[in-house]
């Protein structure tokens, strides 16, 4: 990897672009993931997209700016459930859509922190988008790649960790996506049980909402049974 372009007399913004452009973007390429400018998505067989998300801080200014990498994947099952909820689907498939979502963060960062890096000189252009490579070699490719696994994805969401949110922290969450994921399995024994949980934890306020995903969950796995 090589990035030495000057970004003396630019914008730290616009020598972070061009950096992302002659490295990164051939890193997630290499890797099956399409895209340009800060986002870059791939899809499985199945529909599966796992998508990967450079997220700049709305405080940057033209002499400092800040970014992490959001990692986020969506589920088939999860992105029809979705467009069943908001009445449509976007022409691609937005990483705010994630089933699983995750952010990596500066290489050290402290567990359970919000660490984001910082490109606040020239000099630290190259820095960045090095240590953002490690950290997607290390934890961010490798994750996408097992979680395009559906069945390493149904494990996950059994084990409750959905990245973000956890059973401990949204049990009413993982249930949802739990059940979600098991429709296009039929139904069972498993997934009545989540099913019982998504209308167990719901708020008031949201139980009307979530008895119509139930029966848009259960219709779904009804039909992958009269299919086979």
């Amino acid at each position: 990897m090589a990035f030495r372009r000057t970004v003396t007399g630019v914008t730290i913004r616009t020598g972070f672009r061009d950096a992302v452009r002659d490295v990164l973007a051939p890193e997630a390429r290499a890797r099956g993931f399409k895209g340009s400018g800060r986002t870059w998505r791939r899809t499985n067989e199945l529909g599966d997209w796992a998508i990967v998300n450079l997220q700049g801080s709305s405080y940057s200014s033209g002499s400092a700016a800040r970014y992490v990498i959001n990692l986020s994947v969506v589920p088939e099952p999860w992105a029809a459930s979705m467009e069943t909820t908001l009445g449509r689907r976007p022409k691609a498939v937005p990483e705010s859509w994630g089933l699983y979502q995750r952010r990596l963060h500066p290489t050290g960062t402290p567990a359970g922190t919000e660490q984001w890096w910082q490109v606040d000189r020239p000099a630290a252009v190259e820095q960045v988008v090095a240590d953002m490579v490690r950290r997607l070699e290390a934890d961010g490719w490798p994750t996408l790649e097992k979680l395009l696994d559906r069945e390493a994805m149904v494990e996950h969401a059994r084990a409750g960790d959905l990245g973000f949110r956890t059973r401990g922290h949204a049990p009413g969450y993982v249930a949802t996506a739990l059940a979600v994921l098991l429709s296009d399995s039929g139904a069972s024994d498993e997934l009545d049980e989540q099913l019982d949980l998504m209308l167990e934890t719901s708020t008031a306020s949201a139980l009307a909402a979530t008895r119509e995903l139930v029966a848009w969950i259960r219709a779904r796995a009804a039909s992958c049974d009269a299919s086979r």
